[in-house]
């Protein structure tokens, strides 16, 4: 008895929590990234402010030599410093390489103020560049909302509401008119037309009748289904998509981005005075 039943749990069909990890994924990715622009705009007021102070000579008790400039190029450029070490090490030649030595070159000739406004501009544009990859974020929480939390399934005879991290291969699932299809499978029953744009990309509602093939994240617009659940989760297309997404947004590598004649420019005017 005891080896039949640890039988039934092997073989017992798994519960999708895709719905739930790929909330949960999204709101800590979001959270990172607001964390991380917040201290690059703090930065870039600090470096503005510096700036400011250095072009009106501010608090300058060493002739040739300001502190404030100095302070606020090390602290602003700490995220450039860092990424320019680690491209050192990987010996790689990169955009954030080539502004640092830029700025340290500016630092020993004296130039404060021209540090002070690349290292400005240099995290004004990761700003820019946080906001553009946010798009992907949204895309990622756009199409979980295709995704009902609650489904309706024929169990016992009877339709009963769970949550959908509990439907499993095999339940006869029943979607009302307007509702998203939680699964993919075979309709069991019932007729209606169904909108699967976002997965076939067509752009008319197609008809469905009793054994014909319908994908989860897609809208039943008449009638009510009853849909027999072959894939779920991240099995089915439209979880596919979304976990495409979600890799890359979880294993997106840091943006390997070639100096350009600008930051070369920047890197080697500074060493010519040192000449």
């Amino acid at each position: 008895m005891q080896s039949k039943r640890a039988t039934e749990h092997r073989i017992r069909p798994k519960r999708s929590g895709f719905l739930k990890s790929g909330r949960t994924i999204v709101q800590t990715i979001a959270t990172m990234s607001a964390e991380s622009s917040g201290l690059k705009r703090v930065r870039i007021a600090l470096v503005a402010l510096a700036a400011v102070a250095v072009w009106f000579r501010v608090w300058e008790p060493f002739p040739r030599v300001s502190i404030i400039g100095i302070a606020a190029t090390l602290i602003g450029g700490c995220p450039i410093f860092k990424e320019a070490w680690e491209n050192v090490v990987e010996r790689k030649m990169t955009m954030e390489l080539s502004m640092t030595i830029a700025l340290l070159a500016a630092l020993v000739i004296g130039e404060f103020f021209t540090a002070l406004v690349i290292t400005a501009f240099v995290l004004a544009a990761e700003v820019l560049e946080g906001l553009t990859v946010g798009r992907g974020r949204r895309a990622i929480r756009d199409l979980l909302d295709f995704l009902p939390r609650t489904i309706s399934v024929r169990r016992d005879g009877q339709v009963v509401d769970i949550p959908a991290e509990q439907v499993e291969i095999g339940d006869s699932v029943v979607v009302k008119p307007g509702g998203h299809i939680p699964a993919d499978g075979i309709v069991l029953g019932g007729r209606s037309f169904v909108e699967q744009a976002a997965i076939t990309g067509e752009a008319m509602p197609v008809e469905k009748l009793t054994g014909d093939v319908v994908y989860a994240g897609t809208i039943n617009q008449s009638g009510t289904l009853e849909i027999g659940a072959q894939k779920l989760g991240r099995d089915t297309s439209f979880g596919r998509i979304v976990e495409a997404v979600e890799r890359a947004e979880r294993s997106r590598a840091p943006i390997q981005k070639p100096p350009t004649a600008c930051p070369a420019t920047l890197s080697i005017s500074p060493l010519a005075q040192l000449f």
